[in-house]
């Protein structure tokens, strides 16, 4: 377009022409104080609705999540490096949300009613976010990989907001049991059982599953001491 008009116009005029017309887009692109960030989560909030409705966050497109937003696909591009990016920002939102939903319920001073409150909100927090709680273990992983001997093994793919989830959990099993006890092992085992729960309440609700709060209770018996544990 601009060769065609170097050769209609005087150099000199055309280059005061598309300095101003730089300068014009330069103001009208930039965006207000604060639009950014609301861009940005608005980003995340279509990338999280799409996702709860996907099987994995293969099926996640760009272009989807844009439509979704209301934005062109070149946008995302200013808020986040690429799909992987906009993925950890989602699973972020998602964690986060969820360690919020526990740490209200957990201000007990009783160990073992603060962990069962604990686990009473991961609960919770799967029946009313159940599209969040389903993108945190939307990630696929590789079948024949080994698995970890350790929890710090596991821990190094891992992002640090998942590590402190998991991490809330294993602090309020280590309050109810004796000094010196490996906590970790229970903690999986109460987690499996929580997730099991969930997985199956969900996918079979004409079974005559238990109550959570007496799902709970009978899940954490075996594997922590009475109420009366030192808090």
């Amino acid at each position: 377009m601009y060769i065609v008009y170097l050769r209609c116009q005087p150099i000199g005029i055309h280059l005061f022409r598309v300095e101003a017309e730089l300068d014009t887009a330069s103001v009208r692109e930039r965006n207000p104080r604060g639009q950014g960030e609301r861009l940005r989560a608005a980003l995340i909030d279509a990338a999280i609705e799409l996702l709860a409705d996907l099987q994995n966050v293969e099926q996640l497109s760009i272009r989807a999540v844009t439509a979704r937003a209301g934005v062109t696909p070149t946008a995302l591009y200013l808020h986040f490096a690429d799909k992987q990016a906009l993925i950890d920002a989602v699973k972020e939102r998602c964690f986060a949300e969820l360690i919020s939903y526990c740490s209200r319920a957990m201000v007990l001073d009783d160990a073992r009613a603060n962990l069962e409150a604990g686990c009473r909100a991961y609960i919770q927090f799967s029946d009313e976010r159940p599209g969040y709680y389903r993108i945190l273990f939307h990630t696929p992983h590789d079948p024949d990989c080994d698995p970890a001997e350790t929890l710090e093994q596991a821990q190094k793919q891992w992002m640090p907001i998942a590590i402190e989830a998991l991490g809330q959990l294993i602090r309020a099993v280590e309050r109810c049991l004796p000094p010196g006890s490996d906590p970790v092992a229970p903690s999986l085992m109460i987690w499996a059982g929580l997730h099991g729960y969930i997985g199956l309440r969900r996918g079979i609700p004409d079974m005559p599953f238990a109550s959570p709060d007496d799902y709970v209770s009978q899940l954490v018996d075996p594997y922590v001491p009475g109420s009366e544990a030192a808090a």
